[in-house]
């Protein structure tokens, strides 16, 4: 009874405000429902996609009294007539439309559309109670009307943000476009508890999530799925690819190994694409250039094929810089770099019930020195670089930078010098196909992909202004494919299910060699003589590597009362890796090394449980237990440490979703801890000069997040996020026998803090001028796991960035710029072979530029 009352009385408000004053008075125009709008409503509540259509449309709608509150939309886009629109936000919901004047259409009941429903069933919409907005037909946006909902497929199917008992950042469409959202490091900044260190180059990240990294080992520790399917199972340089034609982004924080399985320890980042539709023919396009040379070219068109059954969307990017770091060394090389993409999309509904969607893509990367200066440090007290000198066999004679300058970072952030070419290029392909089909009661979904990436590259390695060691690594491939299938229910009934089967593989075949660089003989050299000419090979590698993956996972969930949900999940992991070394070198152990080839297993139960509590109809609390697994590996010439183990996390969380003040705030808390065992941790062996990875570290974290969306005026949003994290090493002996118990967690902030400010207001007819800053504070970070007499921390930072422009419904134009107060700051430091050490550094000077986009 209750349920029903709440149910009517939201939706007469949502009829109060949507009728007559969507876009201003409606009662002196009549409705044209053939007139074509340009739509992007997404699958959500129809009450709240209802409500868009009539902001968008400036139909005056009236809705059945007995509509269901739970009732949803799978939304609709691109442009074409007003009916065709609403028919298809009513598709399935047992509900239609019908014209009852000349201002006015009535939801109501299908059978009973002809008009025959009496109108005492209709929800009669008023004017606002504010006087002076009613005499004026003041602008009334969707904004103003309160925070849209927000759907995620964290949990294998369409939700609501607010009901999913999971830490999560979400970023619509709106968002990524308003923010011009491209890479990872472009979201993860805003992204409580997500940092992404950058490395030498934009493929390059080390990401960490509420603390939890990877300190060593072969996978990843994080997991990326783009439509659902994993993209970190064959190359981190996945991780960013660029974002060109992005329905959603959805972090999901702490440990997801029941739907999303292996090597999701930390957590997931879940990209969802914009859909081929076929509503016609239409398309976007945009284009960008700023300082330091940076130029961007985005496209993207929509094609029908056959209606209502076949339909292709074709998207192209280009993206590239001349780089913002001086070479002052012969090669004269700057960071600079370019990106080309391009994916092919195709919906296919040959029958009503049945889905499938294919894509194909292909990205190239190019990029000339990393975006490192050396920073003078050495990681390791037994570092072999440090041997050298403390052996006397030379030592770094003063540096060549223009004078006046320091040779370190972060004093010195602007110049390089290297007489060794540096270059990386790369490509990766793309296949991805992912069908469903729904029955009354229960979802068939299978989902499966292919991806293939390759690079060649060649990197000055010792970070310093001297050609002492280089490194080529001329041939490096990855093949990852994977397949899904899972059934699941779709009911509105108080039982949910999933049951799935998964299975991938990949294979890689990797090769490396260090040389000595001309200018070794500086730290080489003996009674004059150089030990080692220029040239000269120092460590040659050959790795190849298969993996294989299967599991079976269920979740299963089911409401006990109206308010309360009980959700829980399994999932066994089976991994099995064989690993071969052919035709390596290395100079420290006496040249040529024997071949060898070596093969482990690992298996491991992961699952979670959440309760769920509806304290009303805005407000819900949620106590969650998940536990997350890395797979183990194989170590080649490491006869003391052949393989190493899985690591584990078990996270216990307790949060809060709710609105407040008719959904004009929005409130996310979340509270954690992480027991994080048997940690995969990469360290130095100096018999064999060889890095290896031991299960040698416990630790804990504890912290909590918060994110807030407000809509406190009309035009103006505000969104912000604190994350607090405390991380401690609670028992770990590293190499040379010290123990590190009491260390902070490398690459991990105590705490940042963000904030969003977008206003925008009406200018002149569809004519709107917009404003949005943002602010990011990170406070400082350990670089590493070490020696407790070697911690160096890289510094805390603030970034300011800012956008002003003006748009219509059909075009964009605006100015910005990117860390508009000159803020320098090390995105993370890089590790050569010798454990000297490099930062990766930010543009030491602001980017401004010009973006200016249309859709047609």
């Amino acid at each position: 009874m209750h349920r029903d009352l709440r149910a009517r009385i939201r939706l007469a408000c949502t009829a109060l405000v949507a009728s007559t004053y969507a876009f201003g008075a409606l009662a002196a125009n009549a409705v044209d429902l053939q007139a074509r709008h340009r739509f992007e409503i997404p699958a959500q509540s129809l009450d709240t996609a209802l409500l868009a259509f009539s902001s968008q449309t400036k139909v005056q709608l009236l809705m059945w009294a007995g509509m269901k509150a739970e009732l949803r939309s799978a939304g609709v886009h691109g442009e074409l007539p007003a009916s065709e629109a609403l028919a298809a936000l009513l598709a399935n919901t047992g509900l239609a439309f019908r014209q009852i004047d000349a201002q006015t259409v009535a939801i109501v009941e299908r059978d009973k559309a002809a008009a025959t429903q009496s109108n005492a069933n209709l929800i009669l919409a008023q004017a606002p109670a504010d006087a002076a907005s009613a005499a004026s037909g003041a602008l009334q946006t969707p904004e103003a009307l309160g925070l849209e909902e927000i759907i995620v497929t964290a949990q294998k199917r369409e939700e609501s943000l607010e009901k999913v008992p999971t830490s999560i950042t979400v970023f619509t469409r709106a968002q990524i476009d308003k923010s011009a959202i491209v890479k990872l490091e472009d979201y993860a900044n805003f992204t409580p508890g997500l940092n992404a260190e950058l490395g030498g180059d934009e493929r390059s990240y080390n990401v960490t999530i509420r603390g939890i990294g990877r300190l060593g080992g072969q996978a990843s520790n994080f997991g990326l799925y783009l439509d659902e399917f994993e993209l970190t199972g064959a190359s981190s340089g996945n991780v960013s690819a660029d974002l060109a034609d992005v329905e959603r982004i959805e972090v999901l924080r702490g440990p997801q190994g029941t739907a999303f399985g292996r090597n999701v320890i930390a957590g997931a980042i879940n990209i969802t694409s914009i859909a081929p539709s076929h509503d016609g023919v239409f398309g976007s396009a945009e284009a960008e250039g700023g300082s330091h040379g940076s130029r961007a070219i985005r496209g993207a068109v929509n094609v029908p094929l056959i209606d209502d059954i076949a339909a292709v969307r074709l998207s192209a990017s280009y993206r590239g810089m001349d780089g913002y770091l001086k070479n002052v060394g012969p090669t004269g090389q700057s960071n600079d770099y370019e990106r080309t993409g391009f994916r092919a999309a195709l919906r296919l509904t040959p029958v009503a019930d049945l889905t499938i969607d294919g894509a194909v893509s292909l990205q190239k990367y190019e990029q000339g020195f990393p975006n490192t200066v050396t920073d003078g440090h050495l990681i390791g007290e037994m570092a072999l670089f440090q041997q050298l000198i403390d052996a006397g066999l030379g030592a770094l004679p003063p540096g060549s930078l223009p004078a006046g300058y320091p040779r370190y970072y972060p004093d010195q952030n602007k110049y390089i010098s290297s007489d060794t070419r540096s270059f990386l290029n790369s490509e990766t392909t793309l296949a991805t196909l992912r069908a469903q089909y729904d029955f009354d009661s229960f979802s068939l979904v299978s989902v499966s992909g292919y991806v293939h990436s390759s690079s060649d590259a060649q990197t000055d390695y010792d970070y310093s202004e001297y050609n002492l060691f280089y490194n080529v690594s001329p041939y490096v491939r990855d093949n990852f494919w994977s397949t899904e299938l899972r059934a699941q229910s779709n009911g509105t009934g108080p039982f949910g299910w999933i049951f799935g089967a998964y299975y991938s593989a990949a294979d890689s075949d990797g090769r490396g060699n260090t040389y000595f660089g001309s200018d070794a003989e500086l730290i080489t050299t003996v009674g004059g003589s150089p030990l080692f000419p220029n040239n000269m090979l120092l460590f040659g590698e050959h790795i190849l590597k298969d993996t294989t993956s299967k599991a079976l996972f269920t979740e299963l969930s089911y409401r006990l009362t109206d308010r309360f949900k009980v959700i829980g999940g399994l999932r066994y992991n089976d991994d099995r890796i064989e690993q071969s070394q052919v035709g390596s070198f290395n100079l420290l152990s006496g040249g040529p090394l024997a071949d060898e080839t070596r093969a482990g297993e690992s298996s491991k139960v992961t699952g979670r449980l959440s309760l769920q509590y509806e304290v009303g109809a805005s407000t819900n609390l949620y106590t969650t237990f998940a536990r997350g697994y890395r797979a183990g590996g194989i170590q080649l010439l490491t006869p003391f440490k052949p393989t190493f183990g899985p690591e584990q996390a078990d996270n216990y969380e307790l949060g809060m979703k709710a609105f407040f003040f008719d959904r004009r705030l929005a409130l996310n808390i979340a509270a954690f801890y992480t027991d994080w065992s048997d940690v995969q941790i990469s360290t130095y062996d100096f018999s064999s000069g060889r890095n290896f990875t031991d299960n040698v570290g416990r630790a804990n974290v504890y912290g909590s997040e918060l994110e807030l969306r407000a809509l406190p005026l009309t035009g103006l949003e505000i969104t912000a996020g604190v994350s607090v994290l405390n991380t401690e090493v609670r028992d770990f002996i590293n190499g040379n026998g010290i123990s590190l118990a009491g260390q902070r967690l490398p690459n991990t902030p105590n705490f940042t803090g963000t904030l969003v400010v977008d206003y925008e207001r009406p200018l002149s007819g569809d004519l709107r001028g917009f404003v949005r800053t943002s602010y990011l504070h990170m406070s400082n970070r350990l670089e590493s796991l070490d020696d407790p007499n070697q911690l160096e921390y890289l510094p805390s930072y603030d970034v300011v960035d800012l956008r002003l422009g003006v748009r219509s419904d059909r075009w964009m134009a605006e100015v910005f710029g990117e860390n508009v107060f000159d803020e320098v700051y090390s995105g993370g430091v890089l590790l050569s072979g010798f454990s000297l050490t490099g930062s990766a550094v930010n543009s030491p000077r602001p980017l401004v530029g010009l973006r200016v986009s249309m859709e047609f």
